[in-house]
């Protein structure tokens, strides 16, 4: 399975599991894009050279996931303030154990945010 692939299955999973058919067609053509932004993050990541750089390629990274967690919990119809922070942990957690060095990293420095 190529890395688009699974993180494209990872992030739909992750939305599943907060809630039962969450995404919407539209939402699986936008974590399909998320997902190839999430490989080339990693193909930036592996020709960052200065400290920069890779600072960067980590807040891109927190930025797709805080938009995946967007959509997620614009398609939740809950009061609970505290979904948002779920589904954020959700999908790192599920990103960090899927994805290969160095996004990995990047993806755990978010749960430290997150959690």
């Amino acid at each position: 399975m190529e890395l688009k692939d699974t993180f494209f299955k990872t992030l739909k999973e992750a939305g599943e599991q907060v809630k039962s058919g969450l995404w919407t067609c539209e939402d699986l053509t936008q974590l399909n894009m998320v997902a190839q932004d999430l490989v080339d993050l990693q193909l930036d990541a592996l020709k960052a050279n200065t400290d920069d750089e890779k600072r960067r390629c980590t807040e891109a990274t927190k930025r797709l996931i805080d938009h995946v967690a967007g959509m997620a919990f614009s398609r939740i119809n809950s009061t609970q303030g505290s979904i948002l922070s779920q589904m954020k942990t959700v999908i790192v957690r599920a990103l960090s154990a899927v994805a290969p060095p160095p996004i990995n990293v990047m993806i755990s420095q978010v749960i430290t945010v997150v959690v």
